[in-house]
């Protein structure tokens, strides 16, 4: 599973960062605001990704004081995401899920698919990992499996798929 989360690691990081672009509303003088803060919260998955997490950590919520501060729900929302992200790296699996669930409602309310489909699969990892909830994890991986049906993305749906497949391996439910 470790294979799989790597490659979840990176499809999140480039979906934070591509597909998350925000349509600015606001005027142009917070464009070099939120442009500022993508590129930190892209530094934060980089200390993630080199073992850093308790600099990823800081700088993460600096992203999510800053992104509050200027009202970008979008921005709130990757905060959100990557503290969830930083969190579960450093094991602190129920409070990467309270990030992540705070990600989903934001990413839901701005219908913004691919990462609410993306957060339901950082939620089913989170509970992966803890290995006690293992029919939780079947849940969002579901959840995340029907978002990426919906908005036709069949890259994350074979991905979802897979990740499934092996929690049903380790639940020995072989049958689905």
């Amino acid at each position: 599973m470790k294979f799989h989360i790597q490659i979840l690691f990176i499809a999140v990081f480039t979906t934070v960062f591509t597909f998350g672009q925000a349509k600015s509303i606001d005027k142009d003088s917070l464009k070099p605001i939120k442009d500022s803060i993508n590129v930190k919260l892209s530094k934060v998955l980089t200390y993630g990704a080199n073992f850093e997490y308790h600099r990823a950590l800081s700088l993460a919520i600096q992203c999510l004081k800053k992104s509050d501060s200027i009202k970008s729900d979008s921005l709130v929302g990757k905060s959100y995401l990557t503290l969830g992200i930083i969190n579960s790296l450093l094991g602190k699996m129920d409070k990467s899920i309270l990030d992540y669930r705070k990600a989903e409602a934001i990413f839901i309310k701005l219908k913004n698919y691919t990462m609410v489909g993306a957060t339901y699969n950082n939620i089913a990892f989170a509970y992966y990992e803890n290995s006690q909830n293992l029919d939780s994890a079947v849940v969002y991986f579901k959840k995340g499996l029907d978002t990426f049906k919906y908005i036709g993305n069949t890259n994350r749906m074979a991905l979802t798929s897979c990740n499934l497949g092996e929690t049903y391996e380790k639940m020995n439910d072989l049958k689905n």
